[in-house]
């Protein structure tokens, strides 16, 4: 509810995974359509959510690698929710640079993230996640508003809206407009 996806018509889920946001959007929105862009091994198992969920109409997949395969075409709006943190920033640049890259002028990508503040010393729970992140993964990390700010405006995306969630594991939507 954080995000306004009325005007939305077909999304790209990249990083979906198992389908969840796609599967939670395309219930609270009947007319929203939905791609979710995965790696093969992960897709092959969101398609039994899909089916399970009753939305094999509203849903597909798209089997990819997302720094090297082409993304779907014909989307209005992209969504990155809980995967950019896995990525270092310079990684994390790369994949909203290719995302915005697929999308037409006008369409949207909306981030979904644990987001820590500038000083990164609260929420609690950012500030752990970003722990977690640096010592799980190979330069992952909970990135700042800021550093999300100057990636997408960098990606070539305006109008940068963010939203706290409060009381949610994601802290933190953002919007941009291409």
């Amino acid at each position: 509810s954080a995000v306004d996806f009325g005007a939305a018509g077909r999304f790209m889920d990249v990083g979906g995974g198992s389908g969840a946001v796609s599967i939670a959007l395309c219930r609270a929105y009947p007319h929203l359509e939905a791609i979710v862009v995965d790696q093969p091994p992960v897709v092959a198992k969101t398609s039994v959510h899909i089916e399970a969920a009753g939305l094999t109409d509203r849903i597909t997949t798209w089997p990819a690698n997302i720094f090297e395969s082409p993304l779907p075409d014909g989307c209005d709006t992209a969504v990155v929710a809980n995967v950019l943190h896995d990525f270092s920033p310079a990684r994390a640049r790369e994949i909203l640079g290719r995302v915005a890259a697929a999308l037409p002028r006008g369409g949207r990508l909306v981030i979904l993230e644990i987001v820590p503040d500038e000083e990164r010393r609260s929420p609690p729970l950012a500030v752990a996640f970003s722990v977690a992140m640096i010592v799980n993964t190979a330069g992952g990390d909970a990135h700042t508003v800021s550093q999300y700010r100057d990636w997408l405006e960098e990606a070539g995306l305006t109008g940068v809206v963010v939203t706290p969630i409060p009381g949610r594991m994601v802290t933190t939507a953002l919007e941009a407009t291409k």
